[in-house]
């Protein structure tokens, strides 16, 4: 199971665009998958958080000065399990699938979450999600054939741009969602 893992992962790294599923997945399972590794992905985080702030005072004073400990805790369930993975997907996974509909939505969102990193936004969460939608309208509109077919002809860029700009997200940890 693991060495098909690896080797997936190697087919898909040296070309993207070959990569196709083999069958079809509900949608139902396919959000209970995202559900249960969602909720792994979470416990195994506090795992790793609790044990950092056991063993490290530097961690702990860092833990103790973010944002994310003054909200209520179902705000940030809310934010960390359900908003910011779907965020996540549509910013940097919907756009892989390359049409004007999916590459407007994943410019839209990249480019708020962007500007929010860079310090350009400081809203709240919902002014955000309402600037997403409209990046992602005036993209719809900016977009045309030409464009996309520059993406469909430039995907394998067009896809490790993506998983850079992810694996970059990370590193902020998502605090930017809570400011």
């Amino acid at each position: 199971m693991l060495s098909y893992t690896v080797q997936e992962l190697y087919l898909f790294l040296n070309n993207p665009k070959k990569i196709e599923p083999n069958k079809k997945i509900k949608f139902k399972n396919l959000f209970i998958q995202f559900l249960i590794f969602d909720f792994c992905a979470c416990v195994a985080y506090g795992l790793l958080n609790s044990i950092l702030f056991q063993i490290s005072d530097d961690y702990k004073q860092v833990f103790n000065n973010r944002n994310i400990v003054t909200n209520p805790f179902v705000s940030r369930w809310a934010i960390v399990i359900l908003i910011a993975p779907i965020l996540e997907e549509l910013a940097y996974r919907l756009g892989l699938k390359i049409n004007r509909r999916n590459v407007s939505i994943s410019i839209g969102i990249q480019l708020i979450i962007f500007l929010t990193i860079l310090g350009v936004i400081s809203l709240p969460l919902h002014f955000k999600i309402l600037l997403m939608v409209m990046a992602s309208v005036t993209s719809y509109m900016i977009l045309n054939e030409k464009m996309l077919l520059f993406f469909a002809q430039n995907k394998n860029t067009f896809v490790y741009y993506n998983i850079i700009c992810f694996g970059l997200l990370h590193a902020f940890n998502f605090n930017y969602f809570l400011s």
